[in-house]
């Protein structure tokens, strides 16, 4: 029986050999991992990992993270893991993300498989080789560039993370879901992963870098104002933001997105992105809840 604890500083070796196996997959717990390490003060990025060992090889992590969400990379004892990582931090599970049968078993162990989520769905994993990223032909005609956030853009940045809440995980626009929208933001523009498409100054659409780890990286919350869509903006900004990093010796780029959403996958699948696999995502509340 594999032996089960929390790990510390001294498993970071450990914990990067299960995930780099992982590839894809694990990316996100991965970056998050690399970025904040193992100690967790509440901190953004930081999370509480519980794994099984074997001697000295990690077979499996569940991470409960400061911000309530609980990441899986777990073929084995998920529900185990997930119920032991939830009781060491204390905090309310916000939501699951992770294989699908890792993420039912987990929700299982923690007694919420009953409990109504404003957002579970069963998500498609694509990626994309960058060496064979497609530009759209409007990217360089229509003198739009990618860029990263600036400080004056955070006031629209966060509005429109309140707005992505609310349309796209059906959250209740609220005071506090909007203070904790600009949160999340200041903390992401601070970290420099946010990436807005603009013209003139003037942003068009945005999504984050929500993970990194050596040759490739992960695109997450992508939004593009409702006076906005239908133009191509998001995938133009995605286009344009990773053939920037191919130059930095990124060489692949992965994304989720529901089953249901036809035009993000069509534009997602234009410039290269093809389904690898299936990922579950779960939220129970929302930020600010």
């Amino acid at each position: 029986m594999p032996d089960i604890r929390t790990l510390a500083p001294g498993d970071e070796a450990a914990l990067e050999r299960l995930l780099s196996r992982g590839a894809d997959a694990a990316m996100l717990l991965r970056s998050n991992a690399l970025a904040a390490g193992l100690v967790d003060r509440g901190r953004f990025q930081e999370a509480t990992y519980v794994g099984a060992f074997e001697g000295d090889r990690l077979l499996a992590v569940a991470a409960h993270c400061w911000n309530g969400m609980l990441l899986l990379h777990a073929p084995v004892l998920s529900a185990e893991l997930a119920t032991l990582a939830v009781s060491q931090t204390g905090r309310v599970v916000r939501g699951l993300h992770g294989i699908w049968a890792e993420v039912a078993a987990a929700r299982a162990a923690l007694g919420l498989s009953d409990a109504r989520p404003i957002t579970e769905s069963r998500d498609l994993f694509y990626s994309a080789n960058l060496g064979e990223l497609i530009v759209p032909e409007s990217a360089r005609a229509s003198g739009l560039i990618c860029r990263p956030s600036w400080d004056q853009d955070l006031e629209l940045l966060a509005e429109w993370r309140a707005g992505f809440w609310v349309e796209a995980l059906h959250a209740t626009d609220s005071p506090s879901l909007r203070i904790t929208a600009h949160r999340e933001m200041t903390e992401a523009h601070r970290a420099g992963v946010v990436r807005v498409l603009s013209i003139g100054g003037r942003p068009l659409s945005c999504f984050n870098f929500v993970a990194r780890v050596p040759g490739a990286l992960m695109i997450g919350n992508v939004w593009t104002p409702a006076a906005e869509r239908g133009k191509g903006y998001a995938r133009l900004a995605i286009a344009l933001a990773l053939a920037a990093e191919q130059a930095h010796g990124i060489e692949r780029a992965v994304l989720f997105t529901e089953t249901g959403f036809h035009s993000a996958r069509k534009a997602y699948e234009s410039i290269g992105f093809r389904v690898v696999g299936e990922y579950g995502f779960v939220v129970f509340s929302p930020p600010g809840a």
